[in-house]
């Protein structure tokens, strides 16, 4: 299924209105991905820096990556195949994401099989920062997935074709 021309219009909308080139500060990007304010008020008295440690710990959610996929599978009724067939994962590299809660995917699997979820881009968020992954406004290729996940157009080969076309690394290992 090709884009239709609006909906080609539609993404060079959402890029011209989403792309901020400017690099994005390390600050934001640790809000982002994790919630932490690195701008919180610091408490120099004795044994603060452990009491700021143990608070922050204390607020770190512990599911792994591996666990929210794992979740977000079960809480929508798919099966194991259906999910690593729309992402275009294979079954192996599956199979070792079901084995290992410490599993690190790559950004590009890890984006895919938010694809094969058909997540929202705030679940696509969200299932990304815990593997350590975001996706930026200052990178064109990540406003265009952005575009993607918001519009719940979730086809990777349709996405890669769009990459592909504008010269951006593509989403999917041919």
């Amino acid at each position: 299924m090709a884009l239709t021309i609006k909906q080609l219009n539609s993404l060079r909308a959402y890029i011209e209105a989403n792309y901020h080139p400017a690099l994005e500060n390390e600050e934001v990007i640790v809000e982002k991905c994790y919630g932490l304010s690195t701008k919180e008020p610091v408490d120099l008295g004795v044994g603060s820096r452990e009491r700021n440690i143990s608070e922050r710990l204390k607020s770190v959610d512990e599911e792994t990556w591996q666990e929210a996929l794992l979740n977000l599978i079960d809480e929508r009724m798919m099966t194991d195949s259906l999910v690593y067939n729309a992402s275009n994962v294979s079954r192996q590299v599956f199979h070792k994401i079901r084995c290992d809660r410490y599993y690190k995917p790559t950004r590009n699997t890890a984006i895919r099989l938010c694809f094969g979820l058909s997540l929202t881009l705030d679940e696509a968020l969200k299932l990304l920062s815990k593997a350590g992954y975001y996706l930026s406004e200052s990178n064109k290729r990540d406003v265009v997935i952005r575009w993607f996940l918001e519009d719940e157009i979730y086809d990777v080969y349709e996405l890669d074709e769009i990459l592909y076309d504008n010269k951006y690394e593509l989403i999917m290992n041919y």
